[in-house]
């Protein structure tokens, strides 16, 4: 092989390796697009204020907003259990648009697994916000204590988490739980 085709091969190696470069450059800049317009939507009054019969043409179904640099998805609430501001909510449809605080029964998809907290207490089949990113107080059983790690467990109460349900947990008390309700400081984590 000549010196010359030697570096041809040479040059096109790099040219191959720039080339997988600006395809890895191009899939980060879709994703901080993708990122930057989710963290563009901004909310002018408080989601636990959202509480509708039927979806707010201004804002976007399954769509996460900010409010004071927490996140918060709007999503239709189902099920007759009573919501209570701070329950742990399941998905209620596939697609993430609906959600449930009703872990025994109802529509639950996904009983076990937590996809937000409840703002207020919400209407059935009413549209409104659930937080999904922060800290936040969280309804507890009463066994929750500073530092421990946090998974869903019966009708929207939080309980600390046990043996081999490490893929349930969606967030870390902050607090002990106390008072009336009984409710923790938690940071959310892995929900959006």
């Amino acid at each position: 092989m000549s010196h010359e085709s030697k570096m041809r091969s040479f040059i096109d190696g790099i040219e191959g390796y720039i080339d997988g470069i600006e395809t890895q450059l191009d899939t980060m800049n879709t994703n901080l697009g993708a990122m930057a317009l989710m963290l563009g939507r901004k909310l002018n009054a408080a989601p636990s204020t959202f509480n509708t019969a039927a979806a707010d043409s201004n804002l976007t179904l399954g769509a996460v907003y900010d409010y004071l640099g927490k996140l918060y998805k709007y999503v239709q609430f189902k099920d007759a259990v009573t919501y209570v501001a701070g329950h742990t909510l399941h998905a209620a449809s596939v697609d993430g648009l609906a959600v449930t605080n009703d872990s025994a029964g109802g529509s639950s998809v996904a009983p076990l697994i937590c996809v937000g907290i409840a703002t207020r207490v919400h209407t059935e089949d009413y549209y409104g916000f659930m937080q999904v990113s922060g800290v936040v107080d969280v309804v507890c059983d009463g066994s929750v204590a500073a530092g421990e790690s946090v998974t869903t467990g019966t009708d929207g109460v939080a309980d600390t988490m046990a043996d081999g349900v490490e893929e349930q947990v969606f967030g870390t008390a902050l607090e002990a739980d106390s008072g009336s309700p009984v409710v923790a400081a938690v940071w959310l984590k892995g929900l959006v």
